[in-house]
């Protein structure tokens, strides 16, 4: 529905503000998610390659 209002031109500024602060929000849980896959990575790297140095098999 927005997106109709928008390509024609009539989209109300609460509308737009409401989907700004929308895609902010999505925008800011996603860096909070990639950051912390990011920071397990890591610790699931650091894991194998300290087992590597033992000797030791992750499975």
């Amino acid at each position: 529905m927005i997106r109709w209002k928008l390509m024609a031109g009539f989209a109300p500024l609460p509308q737009l503000d409401g989907l700004s602060a929308l895609v902010s929000g999505l925008s800011v849980r996603m860096e909070a998610a990639l950051k912390e896959l990011g920071e397990r990575a890591a610790l699931a790297a650091e894991l194998t390659s300290s087992m590597n140095r033992r000797g030791l098999s992750a499975v």
